[in-house]
């Protein structure tokens, strides 16, 4: 990260300051209102224009609902105790609720984009042949007291799920050849093709959804209904090796392969929504690798780690519903607490250490996303505060903390 950090602080940083020298000379001012103190809205315009969220957290302790909550269409449609009047005693509380809603509502004007992590791991796959991708999911690993519940031998069952596969096949061909235009563009960087811009956006936020939707049906079929092993494996291979296998050699880029293509989709993004007068708000879903975390933060004032926490009896409740099985569970979890070797850090997940390095903690406590209030609550109150640092002052409880 060291020297290849420098390089793309230094670019960033004048990327940024440009900005801000046009924000503060008016050229960038696209507020109607005359303000009182015009110099400090455009200051706080930065930060309404431009803001990176990284989210961090064990699997199940519900990073894809905030993003989720994040990326709603209109944010009025979220169920939260802010409102403009209610019939509520009228105290502190009520005031900050009420200053919140009023703000959001005048400059939260679309949602956050979210690029999954996960998805990227899965573009990378996606750049590979089909036989590779279906080599590395075909490999099933039997627990030795679970291999008497199955009639088939390991290797009829690998056949079996490689036959499934085959399905797919056209389907991530095609995609395949898209996301190879998707790197010749982003190697380019020709922010000026619209076109490519269109296609990276909806490689990114639609095509391998819609791919991953279909690959999670086609192993329902099978003995193997969660690739959370493969994931951790091909997203460790690529921060080292810029691959999701692995290589004689790590790559010069390593170990921040995974971070850098995240980053590059970020620069393309903020080119596309400059050219349609858009804020560019986005969410990462989820960071877990400490060094990832430093990338960004090194390089973005504008970005931001949240770290969501619950229950271990939800979490894990969670995960049996998502079809986990209890030793996948207990693998999975001895896997994130990351205590490895020192160079094997660099690498693999370590999402305790994520988790302290958190800028923002969120408590999310199982309830159902579509009525949880106290999880909205906590939402509109940091995006307000990220967006103008101060607007409310601390509760009692935060500044005890």
């Amino acid at each position: 990260v060291g020297i290849d950090g420098k390089e793309g602080l230094l670019a960033e940083d004048a990327y940024q300051d440009e900005e801000a020298q046009e924000v503060l000379e008016g050229k960038n001012d696209t507020k109607d209102e005359v303000s009182v103190n015009p110099v400090i809205d455009r200051v706080f315009q930065l930060r309404e224009n431009f803001v990176i969220i990284g989210l961090t957290g064990r699997t199940g302790s519900g990073c894809t609902t905030v993003a989720e909550k994040l990326a709603t269409k209109e944010w009025k449609e979220l169920k939260s105790n802010y409102k403009d009047f209610n019939s509520q005693p009228i105290d502190n509380v009520v005031r900050k609720n009420r200053i919140v809603h009023r703000y959001l509502k005048d400059h939260w004007k679309q949602p956050f984009d979210v690029i999954s992590a996960s998805d990227i791991i899965f573009y990378y796959a996606l750049k590979d042949s089909f036989e590779d991708f279906a080599d590395s999911l075909a490999s099933v690993n039997i627990e030795p007291d679970e291999e008497s519940k199955y009639e088939q031998s390991k290797p009829m069952i690998d056949s079996a799920l490689r036959g499934e596969l085959n399905n797919l096949k056209d389907e991530f061909n095609e995609l395949h050849t898209k996301i190879q235009i998707c790197e010749d563009f982003l190697h380019n960087e020709d922010y000026t093709n619209t076109a490519n811009l269109n296609l990276l956006r909806d490689v990114v936020f639609k095509d391998i959804k819609v791919f991953r939707k279909n690959l999670e049906g086609i192993l329902t079929k099978t003995i193997k209904k969660v690739i959370a092993n493969e994931l951790q494996s091909w997203g460790n291979n690529i921060r080292k090796y810029n691959s999701i296998k692995r290589q004689d050699e790590p790559s010069p880029k390593a170990p921040s392969c995974l971070a850098r293509k995240i980053n590059q989709i970020i620069k393309a993004l903020r080119v596309y929504d400059k050219k349609h007068d858009r804020q560019t708000l986005i969410v990462i879903d989820a960071l877990r690798n400490p060094f990832e975390v430093l990338y960004f933060r090194e390089r973005y004032s504008a970005f931001y780690l949240m770290a969501v926490h619950t229950e271990e009896k939800v979490r894990r409740d969670a995960l049996f519903k998502k079809g986990f099985r209890i030793d996948e569970i207990e693998h999975l979890d001895k896997v994130e607490a990351g205590k490895s070797s020192f160079h094997a850090s660099y690498e693999k997940i370590d999402i305790d250490k994520c988790i302290e390095l958190a800028d923002i903690h969120l408590a999310h406590d199982g309830t159902d996303k579509d009525h949880n209030r106290d999880m909205v609550n906590q939402i509109f109150t940091y995006v307000a505060l990220i967006f103008h640092p101060g607007l409310i002052p601390p509760s009692p409880f935060e500044r005890c903390m």
